[in-house]
């Protein structure tokens, strides 16, 4: 318990008017008492003190692509506070630089979140507009009491080039009454590279 406030009396029955704590320093559910040495029903616990400062954040994030379209899931979390605002529409935006930074114009997805609030949510885009490479998603977005912040979702990768092979041996050659040939090679998914599929037919 940390005491904010101490009233040095006389103390009267009734009000002893209005106490005013510090509480910048403080953040999250906060039991409130009274403490009366001597009193009965002390300590009185008064309420809960509830203080939101910090924005929503966004959890689990995950981008997968196609060709021509990027799906984004995340969950939508104000760390039980006082929840992200369902009134204020949910921002996702890419960004335009394929270098992995912020550094060009943030560009509003296709199609954003159907709603606000906490929760899982997903947003669509396309691609086709997007150069090869990683471009940041952010989702800005606003709290009840009015903490309004952004938080990175990762990169999305376009990515237009096909894996390449390279160095193919043949390690084992076929035989009589045995026509399988065993081959070794080399392969690898050239920059921006989003990686090559595991379990990928050859």
């Amino acid at each position: 318990w940390l005491t904010r406030h101490l009233d040095s009396g006389p103390l009267m029955t009734g009000s002893n008017g209005v106490v005013s704590i510090y509480v910048a320093d403080l953040e999250g559910r906060h039991l409130v008492r009274v403490v009366v040495p001597g009193a009965l029903n002390s300590p009185l616990i008064l309420g809960t003190l509830q203080l939101d400062r910090t924005p929503p954040v966004a959890l689990s994030p995950a981008i997968s692509t196609t060709e021509e379209s990027a799906t984004i899931v995340w969950t939508q979390d104000d760390g039980g506070l006082s929840g992200t605002d369902p009134a204020v529409p949910l921002t996702v935006e890419v960004n335009g630089a394929a270098g992995g930074d912020e550094s060009g114009a943030w560009v509003p997805v296709d199609v954003p979140p159907g709603q606000g609030g906490d929760g899982q949510r997903v947003a669509r885009t396309s691609t086709m507009g997007l150069a090869e490479g990683h471009h940041l998603v952010r989702v800005r977005s606003q709290d009840r009491a009015g903490n309004a912040g952004a938080a990175l979702l990762g990169p999305l990768v376009v990515d237009r080039r096909a894996p390449v092979v390279s160095w193919v041996r043949v390690v084992r050659a076929p035989a009589p009454g045995d026509p399988t040939v065993e081959l070794a090679y080399v392969a690898a998914d050239p920059e921006p590279g989003s990686g090559i599929a595991p379990g990928a037919p050859v």
